[in-house]
């Protein structure tokens, strides 16, 4: 499970290669992304995934299909990170 919890602060990281989430749908899972400084040298990584996954959809699938995802937590509050690119 890759969650980081830090005690100092109300936050909880949890990463979208966690089991505790579940995906319906057509999603793409890309794995190997260079994180860190490597990532740094890839132009197209503007944002890099924290441990080398991300689930995405394609244009080719965005239509006609429903993509969802859902997890549950205890808490109040659910900031969630996502860019598009066009």
């Amino acid at each position: 499970m890759n969650v980081v919890n830090n005690l100092e602060s109300p936050w909880v990281y949890v990463d979208d290669s966690d089991p505790a989430i579940a995906y319906s749908g057509p999603w793409v899972v890309d794995t190997g992304i260079p994180t860190g400084l490597d990532a740094l040298t890839q132009p197209e990584s503007t944002n890099t995934p924290a441990y080398g996954t991300l689930h995405s959809i394609t244009f080719d699938n965005i239509f006609g299909s429903v993509h969802s995802f859902w997890y549950i937590f205890n808490g109040k509050y659910i900031f969630i990170s996502a860019s598009a690119k066009v």
